[in-house]
């Protein structure tokens, strides 16, 4: 199946003086009515956004208070990956940067370290074997990576071809890493390492909007796109080929995110038009059908699996964080985690008892809270980039 997207004063005018204790009365009246309409404010913020009546009662969780550090500020939303037992942050600074901190074995995280380089928009990141590799795009629209190995970082090397938005990257390994990106004709192009060197950039076709989701689910790799009729699409390489681009229906509002648990355990999930987050499921035969987990959210989900566990995150109209985790094969209630953000949220997992979620607050610094398998940790700032 192919895939086809589609101040005034008026003069003369005489005045009169007003007795001084009617405008006294005046103004008492405008403080009181202000007064009301504030209490008016903070309780409709704290009420949950209309419709979403899976959504549990907000949870007490006080925001911290924090002062950002001076320098470059954050522009993009983070991007993480976990290596082994060390955690990084990626960030976009209003220098145009990547800015990384890393935190190894749940330790303290260390400073903002620039890697340098000139990108738009958000960084992908992805583990392959030791080796950790961050891409990005430029003004120009060139994709260019960079690559730690044995604890070094390379220098930025250019990958060429002109894309029209962020990437994506996976990897099933240290010789097979992928990175993908739509062209300007809103086809969805790759290319692969294999340990040795990059394969040229080959087109999957297809006309998409945004930025792709992709996923490696056992030997096979899925890619996913949502196109300008807001349906969702997906490619799939197995054995070495790719199929031709297969509709999965659905109308949704947003990106789509993909996770895999394996290749029998692929889930899809996006943004239905009511703001709903709904997901369809791979078991190794079929597709499931839509299903939805409710919720009103704004934008992309995040999902990550962790052990036999999905979870999925959300930011609310309120810029509040929600979550949702299936256990047993059953879904838990939405439930709240508090802290005001501004933007999308990353996860990232490095087992069932190792979750991190990060987000932007709204001064501008990046915050995370971290599932240890017991509890959930308390909203901590990793801070603007020194």
């Amino acid at each position: 199946m192919s895939l086809v997207g589609r101040s005034h004063e008026q003069g003369g005018a005489p005045t009169q003086k007003v007795p001084v204790t009617l405008v006294m009365l005046a103004v008492a009246i405008l403080g009181l009515v202000v007064a009301a309409c504030g209490e008016q404010k903070e309780e409709q913020a704290a009420s949950p956004e209309p419709g979403a009546t899976e959504i549990a009662g907000t949870m007490a969780i006080p925001t911290p208070e924090v002062t950002p550090s001076a320098g470059v500020s954050i522009v993009s939303r983070p991007s993480a990956v976990i290596a082994g037992t060390t955690a990084y942050a990626f960030i976009e600074g209003t220098d145009g940067t990547v800015w990384y901190r890393q935190s190894d074995s749940g330790g303290p995280w260390g400073d903002w370290t620039s890697l340098g380089g000139v990108i738009e928009g958000v960084p992908a990141a992805v583990v392959a074997g030791d080796d950790v590799y961050v891409f990005g795009r430029t003004a120009e629209n060139d994709a260019w990576y960079n690559r730690l190995t044995g604890g070094i970082w390379s220098d930025w090397q250019g990958l060429g071809r002109v894309l029209s938005g962020p990437l994506t990257a996976v990897a099933g390994g240290s010789d097979d890493v992928y990175v993908f990106g739509t062209g300007a004709e809103g086809g969805v192009w790759y290319r692969h390492w294999d340990g040795v060197a990059w394969g040229d950039w080959t087109s999957l076709g297809g006309v998409i909007e945004g930025v792709p989701a992709a996923v490696v689910a056992g030997d096979d790799v899925y890619v996913f796109g949502r196109t300008a009729e807001n349906d969702a699409w997906y490619n799939r390489l197995t054995g070495g080929i790719w199929s031709d681009w297969q509709g999965l229906g659905r109308v949704l509002s947003g990106p789509l995110t993909a996770v895999a648990g394996g290749s029998d355990d692929v889930y899809v999930f996006g943004t239905g038009a009511e703001g709903g987050v709904w997901y369809r499921h791979w078991d190794g035969v079929a597709w499931g059908d839509w299903t939805s987990l409710g919720g009103v959210i704004e934008g992309v989900p995040a999902a990550v699996v962790a052990g036999d566990n999905v979870y999925v995150f959300g930011r609310t109209a309120e810029n509040d964080a929600w979550y949702n985790r299936l256990t047993g094969g059953v879904w838990s209630d939405w439930q709240g985690l508090g802290r005001v953000l501004s933007g999308p949220l990353t996860a990232v997992a490095g087992g069932s008892d190792d979750v991190y979620v990060f987000g932007t607050g709204a001064e501008g610094g990046v915050w995370y809270r971290h599932w240890d398998g017991v509890a959930w940790g308390d909203w901590t700032g990793l801070g603007a980039v020194n």
